[in-house]
């Protein structure tokens, strides 16, 4: 699936990493989270092979899998593939249900029925202070509808927060304002009494 980058907001690409489609490539720094995180981080992943940038087809089915520290398994859509091949997938909560490490591959399913998996990308889910009894870990399997649902959802949650943050600075500046007025108001009512009750104000 192809996607546009724009599709995706820029806050959301937390992680970058170039990863091997052969194991003829330098391991990736470890993907490193605190358990919990519902954020929906996004991971951007540019995939070689024979040391030059691998393009998947675009007819190809795009998979992130995953095998936590607790051996339970994630086995989910990636969002798509940009114009240049880069893979982007979700990071789901449950994917930082089980502290410790784990690992993820790409899987890139060809039209011929063939399918080929990345290197591991190393994951690192440090505990939480507070460990959540209703957040268990599970297997998932999630379809792609879900997948971009979550994608609309984050994307909505930013767009609230920005339109947030510029009335709070509105607010603010009106604030400011009527601080300054106030003070100039303050300020003359006391020349005012003064000129009531000594004169030589020029009032």
């Amino acid at each position: 699936m192809q996607i546009k980058t724009a599709d995706i907001p820029e806050t959301s690409i937390r992680f970058t990493r170039t990863v091997s489609m052969d194991g003829n490539g330098s391991p990736p720094q470890p993907i490193r989270l605190v358990q919990y995180d519902n954020t929906i981080p996004i991971a951007a992943v540019k995939l070689t092979e024979n040391g030059i940038p691998y393009k998947p087809p675009e007819a190809a089915v795009l998979n992130v899998r995953m095998r936590k520290a607790d051996g339970k398994g994630v086995y989910n859509p990636c969002i798509g593939a940009d114009e240049n091949g880069v893979v982007y997938f979700t990071i789901t909560q449950q994917m930082c249900a089980a502290f410790g490490a784990g690992f993820a591959n790409v899987e890139v399913s060809l039209p011929n029925g063939a399918v080929k998996c990345s290197d591991a990308i190393p994951m690192e889910i440090a505990p939480n202070a507070v460990q959540q009894g209703q957040i268990e870990s599970e297997d998932e399997f999630l379809t792609l509808q879900q997948i971009l649902q979550q994608c609309k959802e984050l994307a909505k949650q930013a767009a609230e927060s920005a339109q947030n943050a510029k009335q709070s600075e509105q607010a603010a500046a009106k604030s400011a304002a009527d601080s300054e007025k106030s003070a100039t108001d303050a300020e003359n009512s006391a020349m005012l009494s003064e000129s009531w009750a000594k004169g030589g104000t020029g009032i």
